[in-house]
């Protein structure tokens, strides 16, 4: 009886000992999921320090340098100098990830946002050259129909 207790307490901590160590240590699957969260992706990642650019990345991964969590990944902006190189970009300044299907994608959807930009950037600017135009024909309209001064006569 005293043995059958005695193996009983071993074993109930000897379990107690693995289930505690496994949890602590994640496992292989999920560090590679940390790791490569958007595997086979292109992501578009928008910065609080610089909310009006974005930098597409792919090849994503998480690393960490000096204590500091990255999102790191090869720069595929078309016309970018940084295009081809390694950016990394601190987890702690991104606002927000797009998701694209992969690099094609980024680019289609980045060539079709420019070019809707510049549609309405000329569009801007004819409304604005058109009220400039009809603005400079009211001016010279009120100025051929104000009364002109005689000059007096000596």
């Amino acid at each position: 009886m005293k043995k059958t207790a005695i193996l009983s307490i071993v074993a109930a901590v000897v379990i107690g000992c693995l289930l505690t160590s496994a949890r602590g240590q994640p496992n292989q699957r999920d560090k590679a999921a940390r790791d490569m969260p958007f595997k086979g992706q292109a992501l578009l990642v928008n910065v609080k320090s610089d909310p009006q650019h974005g930098t597409g990345l792919r090849n994503c991964s998480i690393k960490t340098f000096a204590g500091t969590e990255f999102i790191v990944g090869e720069s595929i902006d078309p016309g970018s100098w940084l295009k081809g190189h390694t950016a990394w970009i601190s987890l702690a300044d991104i606002y927000q990830i797009t998701e694209f299907k992969d690099g094609d994608n980024y680019t289609k959807a980045t060539q079709e946002f420019e070019e809707e930009q510049k549609r309405r950037f000329e569009e801007d600017q004819k409304f604005r050259t058109d009220l400039n135009i009809e603005n400079l024909r009211r001016l010279k309209d009120s100025q051929d129909d104000a009364p002109t001064e005689k000059e007096p006569e000596e």
